[in-house]
């Protein structure tokens, strides 16, 4: 199967923390932030659709969970956190790159 084949689902926590950040970044940096965030998620997913194993495997090594890897938007200091499978990339939680992230994933899980 070629990259160009794998398909990217986001699950409902990645979408409940896209609208969080979606809600947030204007109020912050401005409508156009917001703007470039949303194109940035768009980027960074059909990137992950063509390059799966793209982003770093650290964080899913440290929390031993195979396969979860991580990629960084462009212009926002947020982290795409992924499932990669054979087939697929489930992408589980966006979270700001200041997060505890080991923390949220392990209390929060991946649903």
């Amino acid at each position: 199967m070629s990259h160009a084949d794998v398909r990217v689902f986001r699950r409902p926590a990645a979408d409940a923390d896209i609208d969080a950040a979606a809600r947030w970044i204007p109020t912050e940096t401005g409508r156009e932030a917001a703007g470039r965030f949303l194109d940035d998620l768009r980027d960074t997913i059909h990137r992950l659709g063509r390059f799966p194993d793209a982003g770093s495997d650290q964080l899913g090594a440290r929390l031993g969970v195979p396969g979860l890897r991580t990629v960084r938007l462009a212009s926002h200091p947020y982290l795409m956190i992924y499932l990669r499978f054979d087939d697929r990339v489930d992408v589980v939680r966006v979270l700001h790159g200041h997060r505890d992230l080991d923390g949220v994933l392990l209390l929060g899980g991946f649903e």
